[in-house]
């Protein structure tokens, strides 16, 4: 792998790692609904601004319907999930609550896809599933009187990212992904907008700090995430590019760990581990090096 697409690699990690603890810190300010509504805003205008610069024509009104099925559940809905478990969980539980999007979408396409899956796919499964379900554990450990909806969301947004990964493959071949990503954003904001005005009053006034997370989400982990990773679906292809999910949850812990002081517990350490392992075997890691071997 060349050294600039590694860099790359690692650089999406850390932005879109950097999303939990931005949204966990900034959440009580603006709430879950408001917070992302800005995300998706913000990144969409970022997106726009650059189509225009290169002078690149956005085909809304030929592609609505899909832009419509992956605003809701590739944006709107599971941005909006983790926006509301960020109020009761860390943001490092969210983190890797995100990386086990590859085993939900391994379990989707062999049930729903009815894809054929290795003897090494199937023990990433469930490796993975204990993952999800040790992790569940320690979310459900947490106290507050919101524990059981916050648990149901943190697993109901990577579920709609698998789904969204799935559809995006099979029904948008001849959609090119940077308008995936745009017309995404615009729809998601849209469809968000009516929630967002009816959503009660936050729990406090925003400060700087806030805004400066919610611009930095729009504009940094939403638009830039997004032209970034298209670069890396160029450079390496979509197996190797969605590699990134191995490295997210490590620097959401990390950031979360600098920044809002946070520990990791020894349930976390374990079921992060499991559920990385097991997204390594569904891709095939192991069966590709054995086959280089």
């Amino acid at each position: 792998m060349p050294i600039l697409t590694f860099g790359r690699l690692f650089l999406l990690a850390a932005i879109w790692g950097a999303s939990f603890p931005l949204i966990r810190s900034s959440v009580s300010a603006f709430g879950p609904a408001w917070l992302i509504e800005g995300r998706l805003a913000l990144g969409a205008l970022a997106l726009a601004v650059f189509c225009l610069s290169q002078r690149r024509v956005f085909a809304f009104r030929r592609n609505w319907r899909h832009f419509l099925v992956l605003g809701i559940i590739n944006s709107a809905f599971p941005f909006l999930c983790f926006g509301y478990a960020a109020q009761t969980f860390s943001a490092s539980l969210l983190s890797i609550f995100n990386a086990s999007t590859p085993i939900f979408a391994g379990l989707l396409g062999v049930f729903w896809l009815k894809r054929k899956v290795s003897t090494l796919g199937w023990m990433g499964m469930l490796v993975g599933v204990a993952g999800v379900a040790l992790i569940g554990l320690e979310g459900i450990a947490v106290k507050g009187e919101n524990t059981v909806l916050a648990l149901v969301a943190c697993l109901l947004a990577p579920v709609s990212y698998s789904y969204a990964s799935l559809y995006t493959t099979h029904y948008s071949k001849d959609v090119h992904p940077l308008d995936n990503a745009h017309g995404s954003l615009w729809v998601g904001a849209a469809l968000l907008l009516p929630l967002a005005a009816g959503s009660p009053a936050a729990i406090r006034v925003p400060e700087f700090s806030d805004w400066a997370a919610i611009v930095t989400l729009g504009l940094l982990c939403t638009s830039f995430a997004y032209l970034l990773f298209y670069r890396l679906l160029l450079d390496m292809g979509p197996v190797k590019a969605l590699s990134v999910t191995f490295l997210i949850p490590l620097f959401g812990i990390f950031w979360a760990w600098l920044f809002l002081g946070e520990q990791i517990t020894h349930t976390m350490w374990i079921g992060g581990a499991l559920v990385l392992l097991g997204s390594a075997l569904i891709h095939g890691v192991f069966e590709k090096k054995a086959a280089d071997a």
